[in-house]
């Protein structure tokens, strides 16, 4: 959904449901991407229908600069907008088919965790133990140039601490409650086998690259 604006479309799911099975569910990625984060759209949409001025805004000046709408719908932009924008990056991310970052994105990893695996665990650490709803977070922060590791409570984004997300481990139970009920740590170490290290791997370039066009 980069740089969309009003009206809002659900993006495709990039992948069949069923193919990260059976580690995580058809049913679970059909009510995952088909209603959970269908409903942030439809509601992001309803939210802006009335307010024009807003509608040549794309998502990611709404995120960031959520505090500056009108009071009467700053918190549902701010849940409702931020719910479409992390669920796209979510679900871009996976993929079925193994991989591992390369090239500069992997030396980047060594410099700032010590190696790929510790830079998982910690990355699974992190997302587990998000209280209640949340995402865990690889980022890039611009102003040290390094990787870093965050959380991030309900729908907020890390644009607001103002660093640029690299990958996102969605620990909301709509996620996973369906295939491992109260097992988030086992929900988490499967997803992160499941991410596409070369797509994460290719944001990091781009931003490194001086491809960073975000508003904060």
């Amino acid at each position: 959904m980069k740089n969309m604006r009003y009206p809002f479309q659900l993006p495709p799911l990039y992948f069949p449901p069923a193919a990260l099975e059976p580690y995580i569910s058809a049913q679970t990625m059909e009510l995952h991407h088909g209603k959970h984060f269908r409903n942030y759209v439809d509601s992001l949409n309803a939210l802006l229908e009335p307010y024009s001025q807003y509608h040549d805004t794309c998502l990611e000046q709404l995120i960031c600069q959520w505090d500056s709408l009108p009071a009467d719908i700053r918190t549902a932009a701010r849940n409702n907008g931020g719910g479409c924008f992390n669920h796209d990056f979510y679900f871009r991310g996976l993929s079925p088919k193994p991989s591992e970052p390369q090239g500069a994105f992997l030396e980047a990893i060594r410099r700032d965790f010590g190696s790929f695996d510790q830079m998982k665990q910690r990355l699974a650490q992190v997302s587990v133990q998000v209280f209640g709803s949340g995402w865990g977070w690889l980022c890039y922060d611009k102003n040290v140039n390094s990787l870093c590791i965050i959380a991030t409570s309900n729908q907020d984004t890390p644009y607001r601490q103002q660093l640029y997300p690299v990958v996102a481990v969605d620990v909301w139970e709509h996620a996973y409650y369906l295939d491992y009920q109260n097992k988030r740590a086992d929900y988490v170490d499967t997803l992160i086998s499941h991410i596409d290290w070369e797509h994460a791997g290719g944001i990091y370039r781009n931003l490194i690259d001086g491809g960073v066009d975000t508003p904060f």
